[in-house]
Order: C-alpha cells, then sequence, then structure tokens
C-alpha cells in the first residue's frame, strides 16, 4: 500500500487529470477488506492534494457483481477536542 501511495504522490498529470477503474473490486473486497478500504483512502487522499494543489482531478470508479457491496467512508478524520477539553468535564457537561 506504501508503494501505490507513493506511485499516486508522484504523479502530477499533464491534462485535467486521470481515471482509475477497478473491475470486481467486490472480489477484492471479499478477500482483503482492509486492504481494500487503505486503497481507497489512499485515492481519495491523492486525489485531494491533487486537487487543491494543482486543479487536476483523480477520480476512481469500482465495478462490482455485488449489489450488497457496502464500503464505508473514506478520506474523513475525526474531529478531536484540544487537550484542555478532551474530558467532558472540562468542557462542562
Amino acid at each position: 500500500m506504501d508503494a501505490f501511495n507513493d506511485c499516486l504522490s508522484d504523479i502530477v498529470p499533464d491534462n485535467e487529470g486521470f481515471v482509475l477503474v477497478f473491475k470486481n473490486f467486490d472480489k477484492f473486497n471479499a478477500r482483503c477488506k482492509d486492504m481494500a478500504y487503505h486503497l481507497l483512502d489512499i485515492i481519495q487522499g491523492n486525489s485531494w492534494r491533487l486537487l487543491v494543489g494543482s486543479q487536476k482531478k483523480l477520480i476512481a470508479f469500482l465495478h462490482s457483481n455485488d449489489p450488497h457491496l457496502d464500503i464505508q467512508s473514506v478520506g474523513a478524520l475525526r474531529v478531536l477536542w484540544n487537550n484542555e477539553e478532551w474530558l467532558n468535564k472540562s468542557r462542562g457537561l
């Protein structure tokens, strides 16, 4: 996964961007659920980097034969309280 991230991080498209297509992603997800999630998270992170950094687009399409394929959200970070407000009682709760 680190090598995949490095590859995407090094790519700077000359045109508007590029598209990744994954066929039968449901099979990969069934066999390696954590790896499938991390792959998509890496794509999302690099997509954001390209869009913000150079106005380029990175889009991933996932093909699935499983109508019940369910993948958790990617790219979102939990919002944490600062150290002074970490405990509920410090926030008056």
